[in-house]
């Protein structure tokens, strides 16, 4: 077979074990992904304030600071509303697990949930003027 009757799977002029190792790693993340499931990705972005300036405290008691302005929250695991129901949240994100939303049918404001194992990196920053 001349190179112009080729296949485009087979080699021309590449090193042949190129090809087996991209055999495997497809094979690996085909593996990956039936292992993963249909895991949602969570991530969730918000600001204290709903608009650029403002205040929050001081406080003369241990208070839950409630993010207000959600810029995002894939996976539906962070709840600012007071005690919402998240049955309502389950239903709308498609998930109608009633065993879940009976255990777990009132959250607290400002309480995030990490809904599967991973890493989760939080960050917050803040300025203060005056004395």
């Amino acid at each position: 077979m001349s190179v112009a009757q080729k296949s485009p799977t087979e080699p021309i002029s590449c090193q042949p074990d190129i090809y087996t190792q991209l055999r495997e790693l497809r094979a690996q993340v085909e593996s990956m992904r039936i292992e993963c499931g249909d895991t949602s990705a969570v991530a969730f972005s918000a600001s204290l304030l709903d608009t650029g300036r403002g205040h929050a405290g001081p406080f003369n008691t241990d208070t839950v600071l409630i993010f207000k302005n959600i810029i995002t929250n894939n996976g539906n695991a962070y709840y600012s509303n007071t005690e919402k129901d998240i049955s309502k949240d389950l239903t709308v994100a498609g998930r109608q697990d009633r065993s879940s939303v009976e255990t777990t049918s009132v959250r607290p404001a400002g309480v995030f949930t990490a809904p599967v194992g991973g890493l989760y990196y939080f960050s917050f920053s803040s300025q203060s003027t005056g004395p």
